[in-house]
């Protein structure tokens, strides 16, 4: 299925769940699975992650088909804490967690998924930056809340 086949379809979907004046910034096909201590044995899911202006929403796609079935995630970017865990910190791995719910892992593929992990981060409430001291091998981990500073 053709890139623009699956935006129409895609934009189609997120439509009916959008708020008033809500507008689609982005979309991309990632994995999301939960975090554990051994992520490598997680379930994972490859399905749609569609970024509003105020939103993070996950679409779950038919198996064959790969086409949007049903909406799995809707949670409001403001409530969302926000962490690039990739270890190029290129956004291609980004752990997001809503108080009260435990942490999910998306993990993004190249090019559009890149620019989907961009916005992401640049739009989230909450963002948590881990600065790693590459003499030490210490982490400092500080919040940073763009809406208070």
């Amino acid at each position: 299925m053709s890139r623009q086949r699956t935006d129409t379809r895609v934009r189609r979907a997120a439509a009916a769940r959008l708020e008033p004046d809500e507008t689609l910034v982005a979309w991309t096909r990632a994995w999301y699975s939960r975090v554990r201590r051994l992520q490598r044995l997680a379930a994972r899911y490859r399905d749609i992650a569609v970024l509003t202006d105020r939103r993070l929403l996950m679409f779950e796609v038919g198996h064959f088909t790969r086409r949007p079935r049903r909406r799995v995630l809707a949670d409001r970017l403001d409530e969302l804490t926000v962490e690039d865990v990739s270890a190029a910190r290129d956004g291609s791995r980004i752990r997001f967690s809503k108080a009260g719910h435990r942490p999910m892992l998306l993990e993004l593929g190249p090019g559009p998924g890149l620019e989907f992990g961009a916005q992401l981060l640049g739009r989230a409430g909450r963002r948590v930056e881990v600065e790693r001291a590459l003499d030490s091998g210490t982490h400092d981990t500080s919040a940073t809340d763009p809406g208070r500073a």
